[in-house]
């Protein structure tokens, strides 16, 4: 009897975990938002905050951020970084994506910003595009980016550090805020199946009508 009890209660903790466990699995499961952390030291990182810093933002008229070619800048940490999306992305899809092409920026907040966020997809018509988001600082009181679920509470990201979130890039979502003079730092990044053209070899075939989009990029933030 007494064993009995015993897994019965066992049983019962089990069945209560699984119960508070399920909204957030729900959301992930709809969300398909799968998390890939990065590993990156704690020099690397301060080198990282004090260069976006010294970067010049957009003239973006709605958003406070970098150009879209962040990541492209030949610099350890970022050349890191942008392997670190690429492997994660990979991983996500089970794909080599080695020649897909991406765009990637960074998300600027702070207590003064008169950019305020909206709700925004990065990708409006190509459904084979994934988007990744990456928390740099978040200052106390900041809050993390928003999904929101039709007849469903809304889903926040988790406040983890240097992890990669891969999702969907048409899937909508919301960046979070910050109340305090110290900057919320985010980096984003889109992956595009268009050929990024300087890593193809004589030989390689090219898909003619990527040829043809990668001609028309819009700045989609």
């Amino acid at each position: 009897p007494r064993s009995t009890l015993s897994s019965s209660s066992a049983a019962s903790d089990v069945y209560k975990r699984q119960d508070r466990d399920r909204p957030r699995r729900f959301y992930i499961m709809i969300l398909s938002i799968k998390e890939y952390p990065c590993d990156i030291t704690e020099h690397e990182l301060d080198s990282l905050i004090e260069y976006i810093e010294n970067t010049n933002l957009s003239t973006h008229p709605l958003a406070a951020k970098t150009d879209n070619n962040f990541l492209d800048n030949d610099i350890p940490i970022l050349n890191k970084l942008k392997k670190s999306f690429y492997d994660s992305c990979a991983k996500y899809w089970g794909v080599d994506v080695t020649k897909y092409s991406m765009k990637s920026w960074i998300y600027i907040d702070w207590k003064n910003n008169t950019k305020k966020p909206f709700v925004h997809t990065h990708n409006y018509d190509e459904p084979h595009t994934l988007s990744g988001i990456m928390f740099l600082r978040l200052p106390k009181g900041s809050t993390t980016t928003l999904f929101p679920i039709p007849h469903n509470d809304d889903y926040h990201l988790p406040d983890k550090l240097l992890t990669w979130f891969i999702f969907p890039s048409v899937m909508p979502h919301l960046p979070g805020t910050c109340n305090e003079v110290l900057k919320r730092y985010t980096l984003s990044a889109d992956l595009h199946p268009k050929p990024d053209f300087k890593s193809l070899k004589a030989g390689d075939i090219i898909d003619m009508n990527a040829l043809l989009k990668s001609v028309d990029v819009v700045d989609k933030t």
